[in-house]
This record gives structure tokens, sequence and C-alpha cells, in this order.
């Protein structure tokens, strides 16, 4: 295992973290203000869930063939820097401008951002992520992981209504 494989590991542990808070936490927390939009519960849970499945499939990825395949590094970058960005836009960004924690903070700027900024900086030392060969990918992956949370959230909604027989 080199060393970008395990900060890929515990980088997937520190958003698997990240993700549980926010699904204890976030629904009620974005009831209760203004500036984000309110998620129900179940709604929230399924996606996050979802995304976490997600994530997983992608780590799991990532550690059998991301060594040999650049673009599979790439799209597994796209990922840290979805939640790079996450972490600054909509998390610190709404906790200082409310002056009220929003859920999913802490675990961001405790775990998820360093581990992240490492494991970009562990991948490109080992050759896995060559950023000028593979922009188009990290583009193509940011933007459909930015299409897909909306589409998570709609299916989330569609689980969360689903009554048991």
């Amino acid at each position: 295992m080199t060393r970008a494989d395990g900060l890929g590991l515990a980088f997937t542990a520190a958003v698997l973290v990240h993700n549980a808070e926010e699904a204890w936490l976030l629904p009620r927390w974005s009831r209760a203000q203004s500036w984000y939009r309110p998620v129900g519960d179940g709604e929230f849970r399924w996606a996050v869930l979802l995304l976490s499945l997600l994530l997983l499939g992608l780590t799991g990825l990532q550690l059998a063939w991301g060594s040999r395949f650049a673009e599979l590094s790439a799209v597994f970058s796209a990922y840290v820097i979805a939640m790079l960005v996450n972490a600054l836009l909509p998390h610190l960004a709404l906790s200082l401008l409310q002056r009220r924690y929003m859920p999913g903070t802490a675990s961001a700027w405790l775990g998820v951002v360093p581990l992240g900024l490492a494991w970009l900086q562990a991948a490109q030392a080992e050759g896995r992520l060559l950023l000028a060969k593979h922009a188009w990918t990290l583009v193509l992956s940011g933007l459909v992981l930015a299409l897909l949370v909306p589409v998570l959230l709609w299916l989330g909604r569609r689980l969360a209504a689903r009554r048991p027989s």
C-alpha cells in the first residue's frame, strides 16, 4: 500500500464521519435558518447514504487500480476537490456569516481538508495525478458530482416517501 492509498482510505473515513454528522444534524439546522434550502430528514439521509456508497465504490476502485490508471485518480481527485470546496462553501462561509455552527464544518476542517490536501500531494508525488494531462477528467468529474447532488436529493425524497406495505 502506497502513501496515497493510505491517505485515500483516511480521507474516505473522514468524509464518512463528515457525512454522518451532516445526516444527523443538517436537516434540522436547514429548517431553522434562511440561507440554505430546507431539507427533510429522510430525503437528506438517503442522499447522504447514496453519496457515501458512491465514495466507497470510488475508493475501492482507486485502491485497486488508481496506481495504474491516472484517469481514475483524476476522478478521485475531483471528489477530493469537491469536498475541499464544500468545506469552504457552504460550511465555513455560512458558519461565519450566520455566527452559528453549520453541521459538518468541524469534521470538514479537522479531517476532510487536511487529509484531502495530503492525498492530492501524495498522488501527485507518486505520478498518479498529472493535472495538466487530466484537467478534462477533473473538470468533467467535478461537474458530474455537482449535478449528482440534486439528483440524489430527489432520489432521497422518493425513497423517504415510500411506505412499507
